[in-house]
């Protein structure tokens, strides 16, 4: 019995060591994962992962072992844990620099600007950073050395250098980079890439000018573009329901909702028979006959039926248009469905400000939305309900669906600009990159920037548009939109502007301040900064992120450069 017992111990204590031993493979294979993963996060993951897992071990399997394995599974599980230690803290600390082309096509000229952005990726961050542009066969450098003195992690910074390319179309480079992080000096990596030289036409033709900034685009306009989301957002609320569907779009001045009114007929389909009221025509003369009249004169002419006289209108206008012209109304559109547009719907409140409507006819429309089959409501403005009359408002915008119409988005932006030229003017990407970044996907600015650009291309008898052509045209855009400047300036209180104006001198174009530089910097209350971000970021005037600290930029970088511009003059 005794020598079972002894032998029974043994495999025990073998059974002990096999387990033990096979947990530090399971370790081993978590760190050799670690090595072969291609992202900084992904292997800071394992290297905390093994951390955990030989802590655990060092707990469960350490004191179940004898003298002298115990002392060297203990050695083991403190050797790694130093070495996984160290390499974690490294890789916490050490910067991941990538360098992407900002453009890939370039029209072709003696001398050509290569655009880049090196971004760091890392979890520290960059010090010394030098870029340096190497010789190539493809092309002659002029000016290919660039220095940063700082990039934290998450940040990014542009960079031009100048070549001079042979006669090939693809030219082939390469970069080096070379740069400190917390985990030592020093480091190199390089990058490689390609740009394109665009040819341009050969003989100049006169470009039509298809640009109206300020005006509303009509129906099917060649120079609309994007705005699907809202088409799909309206087409799906207004889908299976038959009364009481009301909708409001809300967008800054000049954003484009006037156009996307415009378009609706065409988007929504024969289902739909769309009457756009503009609401600041709509009962000039005032009076309640005189809207309803101007209401039933717009409804007639789309349906291209008689219209009802005026007179009609004068003793009972509510019940005029309810009894009487709505059922003829009604009657003509069959299977289709009446949707009624106000466009500039604010006015609305005005004209009973004014006198010139009574309060009571808020409530008339709620009874039509209500009570009337078929009909439905988009009422498009400027203003929020927050910053409507409630006693005048609130009874139906508390069932409206909303939804914000805000700048264009990129792929919508690009074919603002290029398409209603192509192919008789050409944009390089230099050139598009800078025209997206000036005006944010501004509508009007965007016209006003594409109408300049087109304007002096044809007074040049130039086919195509290159980054200082824009630069150039970015002058006369300041210029040409003061009025709207002044407008967007005017909206803001009297800390929103100082707040701002503190903003604009501390940001440069692609650099954001960050919330803890503004606070220092402006003379208000340090609390109520964040309060004032919130509200210009809610305003489409500042854009937010998010690095080791909350930051902050323009969203146009038109606005900033008036805003400096109008300082010094």
């Amino acid at each position: 019995q005794s020598c079972t017992g002894a032998i029974s111990t043994e495999v025990g204590l073998l059974d002990d060591l096999s387990a033990s031993l096979t947990e530090l493979h399971a370790v081993a294979r978590g760190l050799d994962a670690a090595e072969q993963v291609e992202t900084a996060e992904d292997r800071l993951f394992y290297l905390a992962r093994a951390i955990d897992d030989l802590g655990r071990c060092q707990r469960q399997y350490s004191p179940q072992l004898t003298l002298p394995d115990r002392l060297i599974y203990q050695a083991i599980i403190e050797t790694w844990t130093t070495c996984v230690t160290a390499a974690l803290q490294a890789g916490q600390g050490q910067a991941q620099l990538e360098l992407s082309q900002v453009a890939r096509q370039v029209v072709a000229a003696e001398q050509v600007t290569l655009a880049v952005e090196v971004t760091n990726l890392g979890r520290g961050p960059a010090s010394e950073i030098k870029i340096e542009l190497l010789p190539g066969q493809d092309y002659e450098v002029l000016a290919g050395q660039a220095t940063v003195d700082f990039l934290p992690v998450h940040h990014s910074t542009r960079l031009h250098f100048l070549i001079r390319p042979s006669a090939r179309d693809l030219l082939q480079f390469q970069f080096q980079l070379r740069y400190a992080d917390r985990e030592g000096a020093g480091k190199v990596q390089t990058a490689t890439g390609a740009l394109r030289l665009l040819a341009v036409p050969g003989q100049f033709e006169t470009i039509p000018n298809p640009y109206a900034p300020g005006l509303p685009l009509r129906q099917r306009s060649p120079v609309f573009f994007g705005r699907d989301d809202l088409f799909s957002f309206i087409q799906e609320a207004l889908a299976g329901t038959t009364t009481g569907r009301v909708l409001a779009l809300i967008g800054q001045r000049r954003v484009g909702k006037t156009s996307l009114a415009q378009q609706l007929p065409a988007r929504l389909g024969s289902g739909y028979v769309t009457v756009y009221l503009d609401g600041q025509s709509l009962a000039i003369d005032p009076g309640m006959a005189s809207f309803f009249y101007d209401v039933a004169l717009e409804i007639a002419q789309t349906l291209e039926m008689p219209p009802p006289p005026l007179e009609a209108f004068q003793t009972r206008p509510g019940a005029t248009f309810a009894r009487d012209f709505l059922p003829r109304v009604l009657k003509a559109l069959g299977d289709r469905r009446l949707l009624l547009l106000f466009d500039e719907f604010e006015e609305l409140e005005m004209r009973v400000t004014s006198g010139y409507l009574e309060a009571s006819i808020f409530s008339y429309l709620r009874h039509l939305m209500q009570h009337v089959d078929r009909l439905a409501f988009i009422f498009v403005g400027t203003h929020t309900l927050e910053t409507l009359n409630p006693a005048y408002w609130s009874a139906f915008f508390n069932v409206a669906l909303y939804r914000r119409v805000s700048f264009l988005e990129e792929n919508a932006a690009r074919a603002l600009i290029t398409a209603p030229v192509a192919p008789q003017l050409v944009y390089d990407d230099l050139a598009l990159d800078k025209m997206l970044r000036a005006t944010g996907g501004y509508p009007y600015f965007l016209q006003l920037l594409c109408h300049i650009l087109v304007s002096e291309a044809n007074r040049a008898e130039r086919n195509y548009v290159v980054l200082s052509h824009v630069n150039q045209a970015l002058d006369q855009v300041l210029e040409l939109g003061q009025a709207h400047f002044f407008f967007l300036w005017d909206q803001l209180t009297s800390p929103e502007q100082v707040l701002l104006r503190e903003a604009a001198c501390l940001i440069t174009e692609g650099t954001p301040v960050t919330l803890d530089t503004l606070s220092h910097r402006v003379e208000l209350a340090k609390a109520e900064v964040p309060n004032l971000l919130a509200r210009l970021v809610q305003r489409e005037i500042l854009r937010s992120g998010r690095n080791s600290m909350p930051n902050y930029e323009f969203i146009f970088d038109l606005l900033r450069l008036w805003m400096v511009h109008h300082s010094q003059s």
